[in-house]
């Protein structure tokens, strides 16, 4: 209510307390009638603290407050994430899949973005992704697939805040590695059946895409059986098909 003799504010007559009365180290300041504590490290989320202001403090002509004054507060508890996709560690992860985190309560979803979730390949460069929220639930869904059989970390920072302001203590960082990529069959792709010396087909088969056979030429038992593609027998479709063929199943087998 009045200028205060600032050497009578100090750690022992202006002081925070925890659970237990557990005092709370901190930094105390006075300047234009106003004492302010600064905890020394961030107080714990969900607690409920005791301020104490003691009869120490005197006004500048040397008059003490007539009696001590206490009041209390709870903290909020701070936003944190409880559990992720993919886990911590997990292999053979898609590479289409999004990367998820779930938080422990609700977030300003303004805070969650591009900037605060990310996600980084090899050499710490940058996933293109676009970064959502709905909830309790981030969701971060790469812009493109992930390179196949690659170590990922994904990172949300302390600039996701809680809807009451309060933001996390710490980022969180976690790290996937994807699994095999997609094979690129190339012109195999189309084919039901592709085989190298012979197709013999017998009773009501359906193929459904092309049917086709290189370097042989022998393709029997059409009908009884169907297909729902075009027939490829020894020509250069069928060679340029057997070609991607045989380059797809090396990919995948080393």
């Amino acid at each position: 209510s009045e200028a205060m003799s600032a050497a009578s504010i100090n750690g022992t007559t202006f002081s925070l307390a925890g659970p237990g009365n557990v005092g709370v180290p901190a930094t105390v300041t006075y300047s234009n009638d106003v004492a302010t504590l600064t905890p020394n490290s961030v107080l714990a989320g969900g607690t409920k603290y005791t301020a104490t202001v003691t009869t120490g403090v005197k006004d500048v002509a040397g008059s003490p407050m007539a009696n001590a004054y206490t009041w209390t507060f709870t903290t909020d508890v701070p936003p944190s994430v409880v559990s992720t996709f993919p886990a911590n560690n997990q292999t053979q992860v898609g590479v289409t899949d999004s990367v998820t985190a779930t938080f422990n309560e609700a977030l300003n979803a303004s805070t969650v973005n591009g900037s605060t979730f990310t996600l980084t390949g090899p050499g710490g460069v940058s996933v293109a992704a676009t970064a959502t929220y709905a909830n309790k639930v981030a969701t971060l869904a790469p812009t493109n697939a992930l390179a196949g059989a690659t170590q990922y970390t994904a990172t949300v920072t302390t600039g996701v805040k809680d809807v009451a302001g309060s933001p996390m203590l710490n980022n969180y960082t976690w790290k996937f590695t994807t699994g095999q990529g997609p094979v690129n069959l190339g012109t195999a792709g189309t084919y039901g059946v592709l085989a190298g010396s012979t197709v013999t087909n017998t009773g009501p088969t359906i193929i459904k895409g092309d049917l086709g056979v290189s370097p042989g030429t022998a393709i029997t038992g059409f009908p009884p059986g169907s297909f729902t593609g075009v027939e490829h027998a020894g020509d250069a479709v069928a060679a340029k098909a057997k070609v991607d063929l045989l380059a797809a199943y090396t990919d995948i087998s080393t």
